[in-house]
């Protein structure tokens, strides 16, 4: 890890954010923290390149613990607490086996995400949405370029 790593990290373990803003790096972190997190902006400053290059390599995003499933290319998780079944998801599904169900959404999100006009999944609202509800709130970063148009 490098030392810019390293300070990003601290940031973040303080309550701090990353955004990426087209080319420009934005932070936030509440007020009441700012004692302790300007003195490591102040370091992070003159390696502002760096910050943007490694947050366009990794956004920024929860790190997934140990137990959530692989996610595909291109999203970064927001939230992962998956809900104890049975889940009701709208408008009429009943998940018994969230794993399960999550490990299906995700092989959905990926070819999605591949074959952004293809028929064979869900709308990628929809998938999200249906993934949301059982506890795996994801962000799309970036779309996979479409591998193939025949569905």
């Amino acid at each position: 890890m490098t030392e810019t790593e390293h300070l990003m990290e601290e940031f973040e373990r303080l309550g701090g954010a990353f955004k990426l803003a087209g080319d420009q790096v934005r932070v936030e972190y509440p007020e009441d923290l700012a004692e302790n997190i300007r003195p490591l902006l102040e370091k992070l400053r003159p390696k502002r390149e760096e910050v943007r290059q490694l947050l366009y390599k990794h956004p920024p995003g929860v790190l997934a613990p140990p137990e959530c499933p692989p996610l595909p290319p291109g999203v970064r998780l927001v939230r992962y607490a998956p809900k104890t079944p049975p889940v009701l998801v709208a408008p009429w599904s009943v998940v018994t086996d969230v794993k399960k169900f999550i490990a299906a959404y995700l092989r959905s999100l990926d070819w999605r995400l591949k074959h952004p006009k293809g028929y064979a999944a869900a709308p990628l609202p929809e998938i999200l949405a249906k993934l949301a509800e059982v506890g795996l709130e994801l962000e799309v970063v970036e779309a996979a370029p479409e591998t193939d148009r025949a569905g």
